[in-house]
Formats: structure tokens, C-alpha cells, sequence
């Protein structure tokens, strides 16, 4: 599962590198926008299943990357549903 999860990840930043490359010329993006690019729609299509994988990996013990604990987090999976729903509503 951690091969998979870091080959998906792999991939989807390359896409993103390429997509900035022809899109911005030089230009760098901040890591925040990398971030939220690559956690909301590139991961994905390199797995339709990556978040059922990362799920499952996290709930068997797995090591996750900063990366894999935010995206977790974003989708309401590690933390508090209610406390999460709650920071959707407010804005944060």
C-alpha cells in the first residue's frame, strides 16, 4: 500500500510540475497551491481508489506523510467529523 500511495502521489506532482511548466513558464507556485492542486484532483485520477488505499493503510498503522495526513483531514477522515464540518461551514 505504501508503494502505491507514493507512486500515485509521484505521479500526479510530475503532472502538476508539467502543467505549471506550460502554463507559468518559470513561474513557482507556492507550496500551499502544490498542495491543494495535487491533493484535490491530480491524486485522484491517477487512482479512483488512492483515498480508499490511504484510508485503509492509515487505519492498519501505516506511516503517513504530512501530505496524506492533511488530505485525510481536508475529506473529514482524521479528525472529528463534527469539528470538521464545523470549520467547512465557518470558512476556515
Amino acid at each position: 500500500m505504501r508503494k502505491r500511495l507514493d507512486a500515485d502521489e509521484a505521479k500526479a506532482r510530475g503532472h502538476l510540475d508539467d502543467i505549471r511548466i506550460r502554463a507559468l513558464g518559470s513561474l513557482e507556485l507556492p507550496e500551499a497551491v502544490r498542495e491543494l492542486v495535487t491533493s484535490t484532483t491530480l491524486v485522484q485520477r491517477e487512482d479512483e481508489f488512492y483515498d480508499d488505499v490511504l484510508v485503509a493503510f492509515a487505519r492498519m498503522g501505516g506511516i503517513l506523510t504530512p501530505f496524506e495526513q492533511q488530505r485525510l483531514r481536508t475529506f473529514g477522515y482524521a479528525c472529528d467529523p463534527k469539528e470538521r464540518l464545523a470549520e467547512l461551514v465557518s470558512g476556515k
